[in-house]
């Protein structure tokens, strides 16, 4: 990897040592060469189901778009994976209470 001015030509954050103040809460991370990594998905839950205090149910779920290794821990040699993620959000009932009129229309029996 080659540094202009502090900075990394590659998009990957890089931790300078020397600039961590010795108090510094995280792991620090030798950074190396990214490396996509292929994966496979098994369903484990089909998301969450959040009711809120107004009535309303969503269903959240996550999708992974991409996993990188970028480095290991310098702590304990662990692998350091850089997981792209994508939540997905459905609006599963709403109380048509809720519908702010919209030009004199009320809210349709398909929402």
């Amino acid at each position: 990897m080659n540094f202009v001015n502090g900075i990394s030509e590659s998009r990957y954050p890089v931790v300078l040592l020397g600039l961590l103040p010795a108090s510094y809460p995280f792991s620090i991370v030798e950074m190396e060469e990214p490396e996509i990594i292929d994966y496979e998905t098994k369903d484990i839950t089909k998301g969450v189901r959040v009711t809120l205090k107004d009535g309303t149910i969503l269903e959240v779920m996550l999708k992974v778009n991409s996993i990188i290794k970028i480095g290991h821990d310098a702590n304990n040699g662990a692998p350091v994976y850089n997981v792209n993620v994508q939540y997905i959000i459905k609006t599963k009932s709403i109380l048509k209470e809720l519908f702010k009129k919209v030009k004199g229309k009320a809210p349709s029996d398909d929402q």
